[in-house]
């Protein structure tokens, strides 16, 4: 029924529609797509489940994604990676850092040696040292590879959902890991944006009503609560219909509170480290948790992957037995985790469940009575207690109408089918804003720097701000976020060079007339994008100088003459003046103030860098080298597949097994294929075919030789399902319509050619 629903906001779909919307969560990825041209549905990947994990992982010359890399970390901990979203866009030395290590990872972080991010290394293999921003490149070669597969498109365009709190740095890096794989980003998104615009399509509006709605989202690793305001289209005032993409309403996002260190994970380290101090006392054991050797973080793996599990049976029962492998050599752990037990370790996290839902409503200058929907979702919230604490805490209990595993991935893809034109969608108008408060401050290039003032304060994204100074030399604009609006943190620079020589083109400092208005600026334009991410949208060099202006001269005869200026201009280069009265008068000279201006082109510098020239061709090359590896693995599985399909065919009810097929065998002809394919068989399973190193070619090969000893018993089969098919029956021959006979017409007066017998016609003059 859902799915009509969104159906029907869909009215027109246009052909190659090769957009994604891409929830990008720490755990899971969910992916939404045009399929076949028609609605938008869930992506799905190669075990046909609706969301894949985030997990990206090595070993020898094989990369795994997803389900087969999460499946093969319990086995290889170092070298399975997951959370990869999180490591971008801020230093290795960041706090960020130390943050992602508190969720309990078994992989090394390693700082980037030119940029100073983090890389992501195998502590088995040294050769294995990736960016952050490649190995999430690397994920969205999977996507597109998965999506290509499921929803028949060749993908091009995406919307990604982000957290609110991520910097202008996070945002970039991300940018920056999809260009990689030539993925052109339309919007990042935040990923309660993204549900409040699937809620309100769900709703399919709201009519002429204003409704305030909150979105509260506990994901893996943070918990974001938006408040949004729903509010009826405004009509046009020519008269004219609403249009499309807009004929549902209008999103207000009103505020946006996030905690980036509460969510699901969260909740599973605290589950490990009171689970970890049980194991230790009992078994008398050294500590899981920050060990170093390959055995420990098998050890470690284990334990948060129990803790998860007590989480979710406590979600349905009041107590968990519990078995954690391997937490010393060849010992494992037993025991029991009572839901009690778990809320009272655990009692701080809940509380701040409840904390960030006040502060998000408090900030948004709402009341409770003033809500028409209080919507919970995320993997975080299975925990009875949250839902339980937040009902109270509303006075009623909590909204759970939204699929919370794909709301924000089908907002993403009906935001991204509605900015990409490939579809026309009837949606809201949306006014998304940047959460931290943007500053500036001018930097001389003595390094003096003028008081800070605001810039993009709430400022919705796609606005723009110009800021004018009138220095004439080169000079930085610091750009600053905020949150309490007394600690600033640097964003970025724009680096504005090249003025004094602008100048000197415009002759500001030899003006032909020297006049006390004499005056220019610097002027620098800035955009807050779409991705959250400022921009230079324009900078130019202004300058208004006096110049003399030529007046017209009278004279006693119809004349035209031109009287030099001292000074000639865009504006006045092709002056002359044309005497029409009898008269003679003296030149007048007038000063004007001419203006002329220059564009100039000046630098960004994010506080962390981004990717540089040669290190995007570098991650291109390396991705493009891993992509045709894996290539040729996939290629040679599907060829081993078709011959092990191919060698069940014959052995079970295509051939032996099917008593038809045997009948029309010849002894001799049986004999040559039992032995053939008993051949094939023992070479696959015990001898090169069974080898990694095998190629898609000996497959094929060996393929090829069982299809050709079974061609002709084959055609005999196909044969007689053939005679049994029965015949279509005869189409009747059409008879020949009967022609109606022709009624007689009177025929057609012709009018009258002029000739000398009749002189009324009117005769054509030669």
């Amino acid at each position: 029924m859902l799915k009509l629903l969104l159906c029907a906001c869909i009215l027109v779909v246009v052909a190659n529609a090769n957009v994604m919307g891409i929830d990008f969560g720490s755990e899971f990825v969910k992916v939404t797509s045009p399929h076949g041209n028609a609605s938008i549905d869930i992506v799905l990947n190669e075990q046909t489940r609706r969301k894949s994990n985030n997990f990206v992982g090595f070993r020898g010359d094989d990369r795994f994604f997803g389900d087969e890399a999460k499946n093969l970390a319990p086995r290889f901990p170092d070298n399975m990676f997951s959370m990869i979203n999180q490591l971008i866009g801020f230093p290795f030395e960041s706090n960020k850092t130390a943050q992602f290590q508190q969720l309990l990872t078994t992989f090394a972080l390693k700082e980037g040696e030119e940029r100073k991010g983090v890389n992501v290394v195998c502590r088995q293999d040294p050769e294995c040292n990736y960016s952050a921003e490649l190995l999430i490149a690397m994920y969205f070669q999977y996507i597109k590879l998965i999506t290509g597969k499921d929803a028949k498109i060749k993908p091009q365009e995406a919307v990604f959902t982000v957290p609110a709190d991520w910097t202008m740095n996070q945002r970039q890096a991300l940018v920056d890991a999809a260009g990689l794989t030539d993925l052109k980003v339309l919007s990042l998104m935040h990923s309660t944006t993204a549900t409040a615009l699937q809620y309100g399509m769900q709703k399919r509006g709201f009519g002429n009503e204003t409704v305030n709605v909150v979105i509260y989202d506990m994901g893996s690793t943070k918990t974001e609560v938006g408040v949004y305001r729903y509010s009826p289209p405004e009509e046009r005032k020519d008269g004219k219909k609403v249009k499309v993409a807009v004929s549902l309403g209008h999103i207000e996002t009103l505020h946006i509170e996030v905690d980036s260190t509460l969510g699901g994970r969260t909740f599973d380290a605290c589950i490990a480290r009171f689970l970890e101090e049980e194991i230790v006392k009992t078994m008398k054991i050294p500590r899981i948790i920050g060990g170093t050797s390959l055995q420990q973080h098998k050890a470690m793996f284990s334990l948060i992957r129990a803790a998860n599990g007590i989480k979710e049976t406590l979600s349905a029962n009041q107590a968990a037995p519990v078995t954690v492998e391997g937490v010393a050599p060849d010992r494992d752990f037993s025991g029991k985790v009572t839901r009690e037990q778990f809320e009272t370790e655990c009692s701080a996290l809940f509380e701040r469940a409840v904390e960030i839902a006040k502060k998000a409503i408090d900030k948004s200058g709402l009341a409770l009575s003033d809500l028409s929907s209080f919507e919970l979702m995320g993997g975080g919230v299975r925990p009875p207690k949250i839902v339980s604490d937040l009902s109270a805490f509303l006075g009623r209990p909590v909204d759970r109408t939204l699929n919370g595993d794909e709301a924000a991935a089908f907002g993403a893809g009906y935001y991204g089918a509605r900015l990409s034109g490939y579809f026309r969608v009837r949606s809201f108008s949306i006014r998304d804003f940047f959460p931290q408060s943007i500053h500036f401050k001018i930097v001389s290039a003595d390094g003096t720097s003028s008081a800070i003032r605001p810039l993009f304060v709430k400022s919705p994204f796609g606005a723009r701000k110009s800021i004018t100074v009138n220095r004439t030399e080169d000079f930085t604009i610091a750009l600053l976020s905020t949150v309490d609006g007394e600690s600033f943190t640097p964003l970025m620079s724009v680096n504005v060079s090249g003025v004094k020589s602008a100048l000197e083109g415009l002759n500001y400092f030899n003006p032909t007339i020297v006049h006390e208005n004499n005056t220019h600026i610097v002027r620098v334009e800035l955009k807050l994008s779409e991705n959250g991410v400022v921009v230079v949208e324009d900078s130019e060099v202004r300058v208004r100088l006096a110049a003399n202006v030529t007046k017209k001269l009278k004279t006693r005869k119809n004349s035209s003459e031109e009287i030099p200026d001292q000074e000639k201009t865009n504006d006045d280069s092709n002056e002359t003046a044309q005497a029409t009265e009898v008269s003679a008068e003296l030149p007048s000279v007038q000063i004007q103030m001419k203006k002329r201006s220059t564009s100039i082109k000046p630098t960004i510098e994010l506080s962390q860098p981004s990717m540089g020239t040669e290190e995007v061709l570098e991650a291109k090359s390396i991705l493009s080298g891993l992509e045709k590896r894996d290539k040729i693995k996939r290629d040679t599985a599907t060829s081993k597949n078709n011959l092990e399909t191919f060698i069940q065919w014959i052995r079970l009810d295509g051939l032996f097994e099917n008593n038809e097929a045997t009948s029309l065998m010849s002894t001799e002809e049986k004999q040559t294929i039992e032995e053939t394919t008993e051949q094939v068989k023992e070479w696959y399973e015990d001898g090169e075919g069974s080898y990694d190193g095998c190629t898609k070619a000996e497959f094929d090969e060996k393929l090829a030789l069982l299809k050709n000893v079974t061609a002709t018993i084959r055609e005999k089969i196909q044969e007689k399902e053939n005679e049994r098919k029965p015949k279509p029956a005869p189409v009747p021959k059409k008879q020949p319509k009967k022609r109606k006979p022709e009624t007689p017409q009177e025929p057609a007066e012709v009018p009258e050619e002029p000739t000398e017998a009749n002189p009324e016609v009117p005769q054509e003059e030669l």
